[in-house]
């Protein structure tokens, strides 16, 4: 099932998902707990993922389109 989502997503998605990076499942499960037991209502594990969901906040949508597309065109 991933192997086909990642065969079908769009160039922006596979750009942004480079940017954001993966983490070792251990570290995932460490943050994703640690955001758990503080009562957060939204958990981003990875320095990477949360910089990308902090740029996205404070762009409009429109720059954020064009960022995107500018990193897929490279």
């Amino acid at each position: 099932m991933v192997e086909a989502e990642r065969l079908n997503r769009p160039r922006q998605t596979e750009a942004l998902k480079l940017m954001a990076g993966t983490l070792p499942l251990e570290v995932a499960v460490a943050q994703i707990r640690k955001g758990i037991d503080r009562r957060r209502f939204m958990i981003i594990p990875g320095w990477r993922a949360r910089g990308l969901w902090f740029t996205n906040k404070l762009l409009p949508g429109t720059l954020t389109r064009k960022f995107a597309d500018f990193l897929v065109s490279r």
